[in-house]
């Protein structure tokens, strides 16, 4: 085996001017310099295609389209113009951590079994990190997570070349703002995947993103590839256990036992009937299923709402133990909300009490 694999990185590029220097520098400057940097301009009409012209490395390969083709077919021109053992993903106002590839390609290295790789990633907004999102680690936890949504962050992954080209597997127009859960979907059937703990990409919250523009087109063409996870695994719902399904992912949970009640008696019913079957190992999806549960209790925790009570009394705590710090932190949520809000209003009313007994001088 090469002892430093080739690894492309694909780019698409549309009307990018604002961050595209900081996304090409972040991947120009890899501790990994085994690299092809693929930039696909599809068609921009700002400033983007000169942005591009100031970089002179022979690293980079450039396609510039002379119309907008859209996101997919770049996605597939960049597939096809691959020459790496690696096939790695970038977005056009995303920073790829220093190290990114770097210990990508040593896990793959590492790993022949797997396929696909992706890692955690830091959502930032204005140069200041807002929260970290993690993903499965384990492969059977990760094919698990296939009927709720995508198990990948897209712009992190990095992909054998040769298990897309001997599958044939490439992005499919016909799931326009879902391509890449679709994508995930068909490669975890004949690969396995994983994610690392790590956050080795800066992911931009600019507004700009698919899933923010095509919202609409997005929850619709998602809802289409989880009915054929769910057929994949021989899970028949009739439309109404679909829709129910479908709305205890998007929509918010209500904070009353009853609606808790009906989630967890759902939740049970999908571990029976995989168990059945037993398509998913069934401490993964337990796991998946757990693990949910537990962040809907805790974001719903409050005063007169017992969710630690509820979490710990449910099935699916056998499948998902949280930390002990997790739970202490289930069990005082709510009080420690109270507090917060009580302090937070009572301290803004003392601060307007205190403005009127020492008018502060201009």
């Amino acid at each position: 085996m090469n002892t430093y694999p080739l690894v492309s990185v694909l780019m698409p590029v549309y009307n990018a001017e604002k961050y595209l220097a900081e996304a090409i520098e972040s991947i120009l400057n890899q501790t990994y310099p085994h690299f092809e940097l693929l930039l696909l301009n599809d068609g921009s009409t700002d400033a983007s295609a000169a942005i591009i012209g100031r970089y002179h490395d022979n690293r980079l390969r450039v396609m510039h389209s002379p119309e907008n083709i859209g996101l997919i077919a770049q996605l597939n021109k960049g597939l096809a113009l691959a020459t790496g053992q690696y096939i790695a993903r970038m977005d056009a106002d995303d920073i790829s951590l220093p190290n990114r590839l770097e210990k990508q390609v040593g896990f793959m290295e590492a790993h022949p079994e797997v396929g696909i790789l992706g890692s955690a990633i830091n959502h930032f907004k204005h140069n200041k990190i807002i929260y970290t999102e993690t993903f499965a680690l384990e492969h059977d936890k990760i094919k698990s997570f296939l009927i709720f949504d995508t198990p990948f962050a897209h712009p992190a992954v990095i992909m054998r070349r040769q298990v897309l080209l001997a599958n044939n597997l490439s992005y499919q127009p016909q799931y326009q703002a879902a391509e890449d859960y679709k994508f995930w979907l068909d490669m975890l059937l004949v690969t396995q995947g994983a994610n690392l703990a790590e956050p080795l990409l800066l992911y931009r919250d600019s507004g700009t993103q698919v899933s923010k523009q095509h919202q609409s087109l997005q929850v619709t063409n998602a809802g289409k590839i989880r009915a054929e996870a769910f057929q994949l695994l021989s899970l028949q719902l009739t439309p109404e256990e679909f829709n129910y399904h479908n709305q205890l992912w998007y929509h918010p949970w209500e904070p009353n036992e009853l609606f808790f009640s009906q989630a967890i008696n759902w939740f049970t019913y999908l571990l029976e009937a995989n168990n059945k079957r037993k398509l998913l190992l069934p401490a993964a999806l337990g796991y998946t299923l757990g693990l949910l549960l537990f962040r809907q209790c805790l974001q719903h925790a409050a005063v007169g709402f017992n969710a630690f009570k509820i979490y710990q009394s449910s099935p699916l705590y056998a499948y998902y133990q949280p930390t002990a710090a997790a739970l202490f932190k289930l069990r005082w949520a709510p009080f420690y909300r109270h507090a917060n809000y009580y302090f937070r209003y009572n301290g803004s009313l003392l601060k307007q009490k205190l403005k009127k007994l020492l008018p502060l001088k201009n």
